[in-house]
Formats: structure tokens, C-alpha cells, sequence
């Protein structure tokens, strides 16, 4: 099952628990020489890094603002990052058979989980502004959060994130 697409406004986008996304202030001032939680999250270069907000960490998704997603299926919960694709259909068919073994493009980040939801949204947002979010459930615990290429020539090129499950001791 495929949640609600997000887009940023061209800035990169976050994954956040319920808790930590009410800590996020988007391009809201901090304080008259802090940099903005957007501005820190602009900062990141990699395709998948984590940033400190409030008593938790968000995941921050880098380098490109691509449409993303989650999915959950057979093997969990992913985000699904659209690079490009034939049709919805392409992806849709993609998704319901992910390859255990996928060519990975950077280190896991290790995400902790400690509220069973999960929030993704444009940086530049803060709390209130969330409305163009997707949202989805998730076990609580310490992850792995992979970053993975999954592509078939033509038909589809996608960023897929794994979570998976190291500790449910949170």
C-alpha cells in the first residue's frame, strides 16, 4: 500500500516521528544567529542523514527533492523516492516485489522510533503548516534505515529506505 505522494517546494524533505515533527519549525527563526531547522536541513548533503529536533532526530531525505512515499509491504516499511517512471502502474507493480538484495548507494542511519507514528513533509513546514504530509505507522524501536537503488531499465528508477528492525528496545 502506497501512502499519500509528497513534494517539497524544493527543498528536501523530512521523516519524522509524531513528537519530533511538532519540534520542527521549518523556516521559522530559532534565535537571532541560529540557522533555521530548514537551513540546517538544507545543509545535508547525503541522500539520507539525520538531524537533531527537540529530544529525538528526524530523518532528513538530501540531494534531490523527489516525490516520495511510504509503502508497506511484504518486507516492512519504506519510503519510495520517484526518480523517474513509466507510469504509476510501473511503480505500483514495482513495489509489490522489492529484491531482498538491492545495490546500496550510502551507510544505514540507525532512526530511532519511540511513538508508533510517522510523519513526512517538506522542510520548510513547521508543525501547523503540515497538511501536504504523508502519514504512516511504524513499530517502535531502534532501525536501520537503508538507502538502496531499485531500477529496471526504462520502466522505473527509485530511492527505497528500509526500515529495519534492530531493537524494539527503544
Amino acid at each position: 500500500m502506497i501512502s499519500h505522494w509528497v513534494n517539497s517546494a524544493g527543498g528536501p524533505l523530512i521523516c519524522a516521528t509524531l513528537t519530533a515533527s511538532m519540534s520542527w519549525r521549518g523556516n521559522s527563526p530559532l534565535g537571532s544567529d541560529e540557522p533555521t531547522d530548514y537551513q540546517r536541513a538544507c545543509g545535508q548533503t547525503a541522500l539520507l542523514s539525520t538531524l537533531p529536533c527537540g529530544d529525538g532526530r528526524v530523518l532528513v531525505l538530501g540531494d534531490e527533492p523527489l516525490q516520495s512515499a511510504f509503502h508497506r509491504g511484504d518486507s516492512g516499511l519504506v519510503i519510495v523516492r520517484w526518480i523517474s517512471a513509466a507510469s504509476m502502474d510501473a511503480v505500483t507493480h514495482a513495489l509489490s516485489s522489492i529484491p531482498v538484495e538491492l545495490p546500496k548507494l550510502q551507510a544505514d542511519e540507525t532512526f530511532i522510533v519511540g511513538h508508533s507514528q510517522l510523519i513526512m513533509f517538506d522542510a520548510a513546514l513547521s508543525w501547523p503548516e503540515l497538511s501536504a504530509s504523508a502519514v504512516a505507522s511504524s513499530a517502535e524501536g531502534r532501525f536501520r534505515v537503508t538507502t538502496e537503488r531499485f531500477s529496471s531499465g526504462r520502466h522505473f528508477d527509485l530511492i527505497i529506505h528500509r526500515f529495519v528492525l534492530a531493537s524494539s528496545a527503544v
